[in-house]
């Protein structure tokens, strides 16, 4: 059995703009004959779609930081007149840059959908915003983005793996960090690793580590590296 330490790690996240019925702030839809309400939103009117003259609606968060993330997650709910149309979800810079996207089609048309959609955030990226868009629906196959859930997730760096016995934290477990002990021990000072020379577990640095170590050398038990 090998002696190792781990320290569990996670990920952080961050709450970013949301677009509700009731809550969509700063949002923009860039359709001037309907403009954002709560009857709009809750009837399915925040069309999206490719119009006659080329115009392509579209449905644009206010801008959010996003320095230190490293991706940003969607929970959307859509629904569509035809199940071919898709439904693209593009991050911009602040200077409307497309930098990344991800598309999701509906499985069944006239029903609302719910999709999860993740993009990277490209390193160095400090502002940003994300943008809906139905490239490939025209009127009378329109879809509309009815809920945005946006979280943004940065990924915590797991911390370093700890051995058990490896006392002096040159990555192998021998006599010398038996050495490395005593000598701690003695002088009550010294460069190691504690968390590594208690290997008995006790939350103390004691005699009785060294005989564990010694115990785990003789036995074999130990991680070789």
């Amino acid at each position: 059995m090998a002696f190792v330490l781990l320290q569990a790690w996670a990920a952080s996240s961050q709450e970013l703009p949301q677009f509700l019925y009731n809550d969509y702030e700063g949002w923009t839809y860039n359709n001037p004959g309907v403009p954002l309400s709560p009857e709009a939103i809750g009837s399915a009117k925040v069309r999206l779609y490719v119009d006659s003259q080329g115009r392509v609606l579209t449905l644009t968060s206010p801008d959010f930081a996003c320095a230190g993330l490293d991706s940003i997650h969607a929970d959307v709910r859509w629904k569509s007149a035809d199940q071919t149309v898709s439904l693209t979800m593009v991050l911009d810079d602040t200077e409307g840059t497309p930098l990344d996207s991800a598309t999701c089609l509906p499985s069944n048309a006239g029903s609302e959908q719910e999709f999860a959609y993740t993009i990277a955030v490209p390193a160095g990226l400090t502002t940003a915003r994300v943008r809906f868009v139905s490239w490939n629906a025209v009127a009378g196959t329109s879809g509309a983005v009815r809920r945005v859930l946006l979280s943004g997730i940065a990924a915590v760096t797991p911390p370093p793996v700890v051995t058990s016995g490896d006392v002096d934290g040159n990555g192998k477990v021998n006599i010398a960090d038996v050495t490395t002990l005593i000598n701690y021990l003695l002088s009550n000072h010294g460069n190691i690793n504690t968390t590594a020379a208690d290997t008995d577990g006790n939350g103390k640095i004691s005699i009785a580590d060294v005989t564990t170590l010694i115990n785990m050398l003789l036995s074999g038990n130990y991680v070789r590296a």
